[in-house]
């Protein structure tokens, strides 16, 4: 998987992280650590460019999930607790009520947004299918 950092022109800071390849058990921590670094290094709006991300497996839902986590200014979850991360992201879930305003998906490929769909996460995070709307919904 790559990562590529790209800023955005518009008038407020805006970051967008493309995701080319899997976002998988092998991949997923890479993406949680660029957030990261990203977020300490003041970004505090992020659009994620999924379009070249043709697979994302319950490891890359984990990662995806702590991403939105980390730009909204919590601790990311202890990735050591197994099955307890998945818990808390089912319950982040069940009771957070409106998309997150600081993290965004742009263009998943069908595979992709079926797999966000079944679990529920297209509830969680707002998708969009072209840049100029995703850009300007921030």
């Amino acid at each position: 998987m790559n990562l590529i950092v790209e800023k955005a022109q518009t008038p407020t800071p805006l970051t967008i992280l493309k995701i080319q390849g899997d976002l998988d058990g092998s991949s997923y921590q890479s993406l949680i650590k660029k957030a990261q670094e990203l977020y300490d290094s003041g970004v505090r709006r992020l659009l994620l460019d999924v379009s070249e991300m043709p697979f994302m497996s319950s490891a890359g839902l984990v990662g995806l999930h702590t991403v939105v986590t980390v730009m909204h200014g919590q601790q990311p979850p202890d990735m050591e607790g197994g099955w307890s991360v998945i818990h808390e992201i089912t319950h982040n879930m069940d009771t957070q009520v409106t998309f997150d305003p600081n993290c965004k998906l742009l263009q998943p490929q069908p595979r992709v947004q079926k797999t966000l769909d079944i679990t529920g996460f297209s509830s969680i995070i707002e998708v969009f299918t072209d840049r100029e709307t995703a850009v300007a919904s921030f």
